[in-house]
């Protein structure tokens, strides 16, 4: 269901592929066209649901939900 396995202690390194995909599907939205409710609504319904999906396994580290929280306040 794309959530890796992890037998040891979860890094950073863990779930980059969490920040990465956060960051590509900001990439085809043009933010000239948006106004910045419509920013605030795609960032909180695309990028948070990334979040929630991945809390409802394990807890990610501070750090990732740091990375996601300062890759939404830059799209808004």
């Amino acid at each position: 269901m794309g959530f890796p396995l992890l037998a040891s202690r979860i890094k950073k390194s863990d779930f980059e592929y969490v920040i990465d995909r956060a960051k590509s599907r900001l990439v085809g939205w043009n933010l000239n066209l948006l106004s910045r409710a419509r920013r605030t609504t795609l960032a909180k319904s695309m990028l948070n649901s990334i979040h929630v999906y991945l809390t409802q396994n394990s807890l990610l580290p501070n750090r990732v939900r740091d990375e996601i929280d300062k890759i939404t306040r830059t799209f808004i």
